[in-house]
C-alpha cells in the first residue's frame, strides 16, 4: 500500500519593500509665515547693518572733531584749574614779602648770596632754589584721557582705504537685500525648501531600501 505524502504549498516570504514617499503638497500657512518672517527679518538686518556701516563712515569726521574740541576743553579746564592755584599761592608770597620782615632778609640773603656767622653755604641747582619755585612760571601739561572708541572713530574718519572698503560693502548688502531677501523672493524661498525637503526624503527612503535588501 502506497502512502502519498500530501504537498503541502510552500510560503514565500518576499522582502518588505519601504513606502514610496508621499508628494509633500502644498506647504502649510504656519510653514509659509515663517518663512515670510525669517526673510523681512535677514532684509532688515542687512539694511540696518548697511546704515550703521555708511553712518560710521559719514559721522566719523564730526565725530573726531568733537573729540578733538573736547580733548582741548579738559585740557585748558586742567589749566585754568592749575593757574587759579599758582596765583593763589603768589597772593600768600606778596602778603608774606609786605608783611614779614624775615621773608625780605631771607630773599636778600639768597640773592646777595650772604651767610651769617657760623653758617656754610652749599651750592645747589637752579631748579632746587626757593627765589626759583617762586618766581618762575609753572608749565603744566595735563593729561588728557581719549575714549576707549576714539582709536576706531579715527581709523573710520582718516583710513581712506577702510573708508571706500566700509561703503562699498554698504551698497553691496543694500543691493543683496532688495534682489534676494525682498517680500517678492518668498515663492522661490518656499519652493526652494521644498525641493531641499523632497530630496532630503528620496535620499532617506533610498538608503532605506538599501539596508533592507542587506
Amino acid at each position: 500500500m502506497v502512502s502519498a505524502t500530501a504537498q503541502l504549498p510552500r510560503k514565500v516570504t518576499r522582502p518588505s519593500r519601504a513606502p514610496r514617499p508621499a508628494s509633500l503638497g502644498p506647504q502649510p500657512p504656519s510653514e509659509v509665515r515663517a518663512i515670510e518672517w525669517v526673510v523681512s527679518l535677514l532684509f532688515w538686518a542687512q539694511l540696518l547693518v548697511a546704515a550703521v556701516l555708511y553712518a560710521s563712515v559719514a559721522l566719523a569726521p564730526k565725530v573726531t572733531t568733537l573729540l578733538d574740541l573736547s580733548a582741548d576743553s579738559q585740557s585748558l579746564n586742567s589749566q585754568l584749574v592749575a593757574l587759579e592755584r599758582q596765583v593763589t599761592d603768589m597772593k600768600k608770597v606778596t602778603e608774606a614779602l609786605e608783611h614779614d620782615p624775615r621773608v625780605l632778609e631771607e630773599l636778600a640773603r639768597l640773592n646777595l648770596d650772604v651767610t651769617r656767622p657760623g653758617e656754610e653755604s652749599i651750592p645747589v641747582g637752579p631748579d632746587l632754589m626757593l627765589q626759583n619755585e617762586m618766581t618762575r612760571a609753572r608749565s603744566y601739561q595735563p593729561e588728557v584721557v581719549q575714549p576707549w572708541y576714539a582709536t576706531l572713530i579715527e581709523a573710520f574718519a582718516k583710513n581712506q582705504r577702510l573708508r571706500h572698503t566700509l561703503l562699498f560693502v554698504s551698497a553691496a548688502l543694500v543691493l543683496v537685500s532688495f534682489t534676494f531677501f525682498h517680500a517678492s523672493q518668498v515663492p522661490q524661498f518656499s519652493s526652494g525648501l521644498k525641493n531641499v525637503r523632497d530630496g532630503a526624503t528620496r535620499l532617506s527612503t533610498r538608503y532605506r531600501r538599501i539596508d533592507s535588501r542587506h
